[in-house]
Order: C-alpha cells, then sequence, then structure tokens
C-alpha cells in the first residue's frame, strides 16, 4: 500500500498517485505547460472530464502523444455517474496492463474526477464505498464529491459486488462442465480401450495357430538323419541297377548292361548257340 501524503494546500494544483499508475488532478496538471511534468511522471493515458460549456478551457491538449477519454460530465447531483463507470474501468485497465499510466482530472479534481477515481478503487480493492473514499482522501485530501455522486458511489458498491458474484459463479460453472467433459471423456476412451482388447481377443482366438518350430540341438539331428536316410536310398538305387559280375581271380566288377543304355539286348554270340544246341562248327 502506498503511504499517506502529507498534504499541504498548494498541492491542490498538481496531481497526485492514487494507485501504481493510476494519478487524480485538476486540469491545470494537464496544459501545456505541463507536457514536460506528464512526460517525466511516464503519462500515456488521460481521461478528460468536462461539461460542454467548459470545453473551450478544459480540453485535450496532446491528443497526437497522449491517449484521451473525453466525459460529457456535470458536475451536478442529478448527473448520472454510474454510466461512465464500466467506460473508464476499461480505459485505466487497458492503460496499466500495457505498463502505461494513466491521470484523470477534471477542472478542479475534487468532485467528478474523484467520483471516477473512487469507484475504481472500490473494485480493484474490493472496498466499501467509505474505506474507498478514505483511501483517495489519504492521497488527495481536497477531494469531495457531491452528495448525488456519493450516493451513486453507495449504490455502485452493490452493484459491483454482485457482478464480481456472478462472474466468479459463471467462472466454476464453466470450470465444473470443463471438469465433466474432461471425465466423460476418459471413460470413453477407457470404453474404447476395452472394446480394442476384446476384438484383438476375439481376432486371436479365430486364427488358426501353426506349431512352433524346433531350432534346438535335437531337431537339427533329426534333419540330419533324414539326410542320411536319403543318401542310403540313393546308394541302393545304384546298386540295383548295376550287375555286379564276379571276374576269374575272385573279383568283382560292375558294368551297366547296354539294354539299360540304349534300349537294345546284345547281339547273338553264334559260338555261345552252337554249343548250346550242340552243332559241330
Amino acid at each position: 500500500m502506498m503511504d499517506e501524503v502529507d498534504w499541504m494546500y498548494h498541492m491542490r494544483r498538481e496531481m497526485q498517485e492514487v494507485l501504481p499508475g493510476l494519478y487524480l488532478g485538476p486540469y491545470s496538471a494537464a496544459t501545456k505547460s505541463r507536457f514536460k511534468t506528464l512526460l517525466d511522471h511516464g503519462i500515456t493515458h488521460i481521461i478528460c472530464v468536462r461539461q460542454t460549456i467548459e470545453s473551450h478551457m478544459v480540453r485535450a491538449n496532446f491528443p497526437h502523444k497522449i491517449k484521451y477519454l473525453v466525459l460529457d460530465m456535470a458536475d451536478n447531483p442529478t448527473q448520472n455517474l454510474i454510466m461512465y463507470l464500466g467506460e473508464c474501468r476499461s480505459f485505466i485497465d487497458e492503460c496499466l496492463v500495457s505498463g502505461g499510466k494513466c491521470l484523470v482530472h477534471g477542472n478542479l479534481g475534487i468532485s467528478r474526477s474523484a467520483a471516477i477515481v473512487v469507484a475504481y478503487v472500490m473494485e480493484k480493492k474490493n472496498m466499501t464505498y467509505k474505506e474507498a473514499l478514505e483511501f483517495v482522501q489519504n492521497r488527495r485530501y481536497c477531494i469531495n464529491p457531491n452528495d448525488g455522486f456519493k450516493q451513486q458511489l453507495r449504490e455502485y458498491e452493490a452493484i459491483y459486488r454482485a457482478q464480481q458474484t456472478v462472474l466468479v459463479n459463471g467462472q466454476c460453472s464453466q470450470d465444473k462442465g470443463r471438469l465433466k467433459r474432461k471425465h466423460e471423456q476418459t471413460i470413453d476412451w477407457q470404453q474404447l480401450s476395452i472394446e480394442q482388447q476384446q476384438q484383438q481377443q476375439q481376432h486371436e482366438e479365430g486364427c488358426v495357430r501353426l506349431p512352433q518350430l524346433d531350432w534346438s540341438g535335437s531337431g537339427l539331428s533329426v534333419c540330419e538323419e533324414r539326410r542320411d536316410r536319403e543318401r542310403e536310398r540313393e546308394e541302393q538305387g545304384q546298386e540295383e541297377h548295376g550287375d555286379l559280375r564276379r571276374e576269374e581271380g575272385g573279383q568283382f566288377s560292375t558294368s551297366t548292361t547296354r539294354e539299360e543304355i540304349f534300349g537294345t539286348p546284345h547281339p547273338p554270340n553264334p559260338w555261345m548257340l552252337s554249343a548250346d544246341c550242340g552243332d559241330d562248327v
């Protein structure tokens, strides 16, 4: 919290910082002769409160260098103050969020501009009307909103608190809605995962399971035995197609017959035929 100001009478012609970045003062603090002072304080936004008949002497002096919000408001108890508070709040918030500083001034900085700043302090610091009025007076002692503005500020206390309640409840409802949707989505994903697992299980049950191959040492020995048997059968086949003939000297020779090679028998041996028939040659 900012320190209270030791008030002196001449300070009523100057601006004072009420909240960090928010200043309240008279029009004399925003004249052309005070431009350097405004720059030194970092003022980037100004709310200028005036009545139409005051426009010739209370006006925006630096429209090309400082952003202005000009309000046509009379310092009259019947003047509607509340209708301007939302626009002023948005303007000040925009300024502070962007890193700027805002000056709120009327003609004297006592009634109209002070009422706007009091309303802003009420909302931002969640204060009652009396607390906010005292807070601002401790920084600019000379403020004194007219009776009509004071009554409207009391009414505004109930208005802004109701608005905050609605916003909080609305935010809670949105949070609950998001949590509910997230919970429903989680359930959907879980259900989908269960269904996928069931489909995968059904697919596996419907598939034909092939026997696993045995690549161990015993499996290899079976293959070797099979190759040995095939080799033996080949050797036996060769023996069946060959003729084993005993030759003189007790030796055996293997010869392939002519019939097996050419498909024709040997020509008859006339000597053998004669011997078989018993005829003399």
